[in-house]
């Protein structure tokens, strides 16, 4: 039988907690997918110094902080507290959640109604000086098929592209604003990137942001310099922009 243990932060004193105290990049790109669509709850499972329940508690979500170590919810109850901010503290073992099956809500269901003529962005790539990087692009809807849950869309006037109702808030957004903030944070051309692969963590370099068609709709993908090319959607599942963060999910 597994036996779970927590990271020891007594040992890490506060002057030497900045560094922990720091959201990962890849928690912006979540904080605005999730804000796009309409989610309001955020349990921070293995909240350490809080770093995520603070980010995620100041823009609005209802934050729900759980940790196996009573010292990571007492340093993350003071931080909080500073912040004037207020969460559902809880110390457990995540292989036995004390949560309501419904509580928090994982399901892919869209709320957002697709209609042809509707102007949406979308996050897309164009190519710079150092390789294709991802940006928003405006596109027109022309074809709603609700059975296969998709959409065709026409961007630049003359690029035609499969979107699926599920990626709205990943990659359709209803303003220029959003596509661009979930742009930005994506990784760049030339940048590293920390990849987990089984239990260990690589070290890769960026060789740019492209499209793919995948299960009858488009995706963006990041491609690598060594291995296979990989979906955003791993960002901050597999992916990482430091590798204190790749470590830290390996850890848990």
């Amino acid at each position: 039988m597994i036996e779970s243990k927590g990271w020891n932060w007594k040992i890490v004193k506060d002057d030497k907690a900045e560094i922990w105290k720091k959201p990962s990049v890849e928690s912006y790109y979540l904080l605005n997918r999730w804000n796009e669509q309409g989610k309001k709850h955020f349990l921070d499972l293995g909240c350490g110094l809080g770093r995520h329940s603070i980010l995620f508690g100041k823009n609005g979500f209802d934050v729900s902080s759980f940790d196996i170590s009573q010292e990571a919810i007492n340093r993350t109850k003071e931080w909080a507290k500073e912040e004037n901010l207020t969460f559902d503290y809880k110390v457990g073992d995540m292989l036995n959640l004390p949560y309501k099956n419904e509580q928090f809500n994982m399901s892919k269901k869209v709320n957002r109604n697709f209609k042809v003529g509707d102007e949406i962005y979308v996050v897309d790539h164009w190519g710079t000086s150092k390789g294709s990087a991802a940006f928003e692009a405006y596109a027109q809807i022309i074809q709603v098929n609700q059975e296969k849950q998709n959409f065709l869309a026409v961007l630049y006037g003359d690029t035609y592209q499969t979107y699926s109702f599920k990626d709205y808030g990943r990659l359709i957004f209803d303003t220029k604003r959003k596509a661009s903030q979930i742009a930005y944070f994506l990784p760049k051309p030339t940048s590293i990137v920390w990849q987990i692969i089984g239990n260990r963590v690589y070290k890769k370099t960026v060789l740019g942001i492209s499209s793919r068609y995948i299960n009858g709709a488009t995706d963006l993908v990041i491609k690598l310099n060594r291995g296979k090319e990989v979906s955003t959607k791993e960002m901050d599942s597999t992916i990482f922009m430091n590798e204190q963060d790749a470590r830290r999910k390996i850890a848990k």
